[in-house]
C-alpha cells in the first residue's frame, strides 16, 4: 500500500486542493482510510475448502495441509559440517517482473512467479491480474494473499498456500526454503519496506517481493523487487536478512507469504 497526504487549503477567496503523493510500493494506503484496514486473511480450512473445491487431487490437499501446518521441513535444511555457508538458488534463472503501476506490485509478482514455472508468454500478466484478481482497488491493489488462486489454477508444479503475519520467524525461514530448496519455486512475500534495516526506506505501508534464493543457514534470502520498475533507486535484485524479513512481513495486518 502506498501512503497518501492530502491537504486542502481553503480561504475566502479561493480554495484549493494540494495532493502531495509519495508513491512508495506494492498496493497503496491512504492515511487514515485503508481500505484493507478490516482485511481477514484465509484459514486454514478456507484454503482446504476452496483447492477441494477447484478439484485439487489428494496429493496436492496433502501437500497443501502439511504447508499450513508449524513444520518447518527440516529435510531441505542442510548445514555445512564444515560450517560454510553458500546460497541456493532456483534451477533456473528468475526474471524479475517489474511493475508498471504504483500499486501493482501483487500483480507483477504474480506474472513473475507463472512466468517461472510456466515460462514467458503465459497468458496471465501482470495486466491481466489487475484487471481481474479478487480485492483490487485502483490505486491501493490487493493483499497478497488474494494471489494464491491465479497461482495454484494455472500451474501445477507446486499447491501454494498463504501464511499470515503470526507465523513465527523461524518456521517462516524454513517454508521459503523449502519452496527453493524443496519445491523450487519462487516465494511472494506480502510485506512493509518501512520497517529498519529494509533497503531502502519509503512511507509505504505495504509492499509484495518475490523469494528467489536462500542461504544454506537461512540467515539471508534474495529478494527480486518489481518497484524497481517505479524508482532508479531501488534495485531489481537484492538480498535482506532473515530478521528484517520477518519484521517487514509481520507489520501491516495484509502481511504474510505464498510458497
Amino acid at each position: 500500500m502506498k501512503k497518501k497526504r492530502l491537504k486542502v487549503i481553503a480561504s475566502f477567496l479561493v480554495a484549493a486542493s494540494i495532493i502531495a503523493a509519495n508513491f512508495a510500493m506494492g498496493f497503496a494506503e491512504e492515511e487514515n482510510e485503508d481500505p484493507f484496514a478490516n482485511y481477514v486473511p484465509p484459514t486454514a480450512e478456507e484454503q482446504i475448502a476452496e483447492l477441494i473445491a477447484a478439484g485439487a487431487t489428494q496429493e496436492q490437499i496433502e501437500t497443501a495441509q502439511k504447508k499450513l501446518s508449524d513444520d518447518r521441513f527440516d529435510e531441505f535444511i542442510v548445514i555445512d559440517k564444515a560450517r560454510r555457508v553458500y546460497w541456493n538458488d532456483l534451477p533456473r534463472i528468475y526474471h524479475c517482473v517489474e511493475q508498471t503501476q504504483s500499486a501493482s506490485c501483487v500483480p507483477a509478482c504474480g506474472q513473475g512467479v507463472l512466468d517461472y514455472i510456466n515460462g514467458s508468454g503465459q497468458p496471465i500478466t501482470e495486466q491481466y491480474l489487475i484487471n481481474n484478481i479478487d480485492g483490487w482497488v485502483n490505486g491501493y491493489g490487493t493483499p497478497v494473499s488474494n494471489l494464491r488462486p491465479w497461482l495454484n489454477n494455472y500451474q501445477s508444479v507446486n499447491t501454494y498456500v498463504f501464511r499470515d503475519r503470526y507465523t513465527a520467524k523461524d518456521t517462516m525461514a524454513g517454508h521459503l526454503n523449502a519452496a527453493i530448496v524443496g519445491y523450487q519455486v519462487p516465494a511472494v512475500v506480502g510485506l512493509d519496506p518501512s520497517v529498519s534495516g529494509w533497503y531502502y526506506d519509503t512511507e509505504s505501508s505495504g509492499h509484495a517481493i518475490v523469494i528467489y534464493g536462500v542461504q544454506n543457514d537461512l540467515f539471508r534470502f534474495k529478494v527480486a523487487d518489481p518497484y524497481s520498475g517505479q524508482s532508479d533507486e531501488v534495485p531489481t535484485y537484492y538480498t535482506v536478512n532473515v530478521n528484517v524479513l520477518h519484521d517487514a512481513m509481520s507489520t501491516p495486518n495484509t502481511g504474510g507469504y505464498l510458497y
